[in-house]
């Protein structure tokens, strides 16, 4: 059973058949989990309310009114060990507050479009603490990607 933080209203994946995925920001306890904003998404502000779970290890944001602003608020976290910002609203100015998480093991970055890949991996040059991470991907490679994939769709004479 979640609960969420802003509205105290209530989740549960078991009695929920008709949401399948998990909550777009979704923070954890030891042996709990919280999702923030399922129908309404959060914003920067909303983030300033995690100030008051400090205890809290993991922390998945997927919200486009996220911005560096609400990244920001990370900071009164001291125990956060596992970190996904899912935003095409964070630019390259989060990782500033995201170099100074030393409790941080894990960082997911992949779905933040407006973030560079090699902002990011200079980020995590400056941060051996770190277990796990993954940058967004390489613009170049992914282009290759998405060319080969549409020659290999008109060689098999698929239309989509």
């Amino acid at each position: 059973m979640y609960r969420h933080l802003g509205s105290g209203r209530t989740w549960s994946p078991a009695a929920s058949a008709t949401v399948p995925h998990p909550p777009p920001i979704l923070v954890t306890r030891p042996r709990t989990q919280v999702p923030i904003g399922r129908q309404n998404p959060i914003g920067d502000d909303d983030l300033a309310r995690l100030r008051h779970l400090p205890e809290l290890d993991r922390v998945q944001i997927s919200s486009d009114r996220v911005t560096d602003a609400g990244v920001e608020h990370l900071v009164h976290l001291p125990a956060v060990a596992h970190l996904g910002i899912f935003s095409a609203s964070v630019t390259d100015d989060c990782l500033r507050v995201v170099r100074n998480l030393r409790s941080l093991r894990s960082l997911d970055l992949q779905a933040s479009p407006n973030l560079s890949r090699a902002a990011v991996l200079a980020a995590v040059e400056e941060m051996p603490w770190l277990q796990d991470v993954w940058p967004p991907p390489d613009p170049v490679r992914l282009a290759e990607c998405r060319r080969r994939s549409d020659l290999s769709v008109r060689a098999s004479g698929r239309t989509e």
